[in-house]
């Protein structure tokens, strides 16, 4: 089974980025909603090992699914720019999923992840659709606090 890598780098009201680093040495980068405690629509999910599977998505057509994510359905690997919290007066098209980039940078003013559509597609492409180990995890001195304590034990 391939594997996959997501460390995260920095969460703020702007959103959680990060860069995903496959097995076979393909990179991206990554937005997620910031670290909310795992609340379902304002909250990247727990770090943690998850699977990934090819499945059919009503809203985004085929695209990897998160299996067993503690709280959480639907988590998805999908196309999105703005990963920020609407409650700050941030933009955000995501709800929980994770989006890849090629780049992160400024869009609208707002640190955003840029040329996501590509990204994904390559993404996808190295991943061969094919099932995946996903393991999501900190980068070193940046692990918020978990005031709902369901971080997944094998994050570290």
């Amino acid at each position: 089974m391939k594997r996959a890598i997501l460390t995260r780098f920095r969460t703020d009201d702007e959103g959680t980025f990060g860069e995903i680093v496959t097995d076979s040495g393909f990179k991206c980068f990554t937005g997620e909603l910031p670290w909310r405690g795992n609340r379902k629509g304002q909250s990247c999910i727990a770090a943690g090992l998850y699977l990934a599977k090819w499945e059919h998505s009503p809203k985004h057509g085929m695209c990897y699914e998160l299996q067993d994510v503690p709280g959480r359905t639907d988590i998805q690997l999908h196309s999105a720019n703005f990963v920020g919290d609407n409650s700050k007066g941030k933009k955000s098209q995501l709800l929980g999923c994770i989006s890849p980039g090629r780049q992160i940078g400024l869009l609208e003013g707002q640190r955003a992840v840029l040329s996501s559509k590509d990204a994904l597609k390559s993404l996808e492409d190295a991943l061969g659709r094919e099932t995946f180990s996903l393991t999501i995890k900190w980068a070193d001195g940046l692990r918020p606090e978990v005031p709902n304590a369901d971080e997944r034990k094998s994050a570290d």
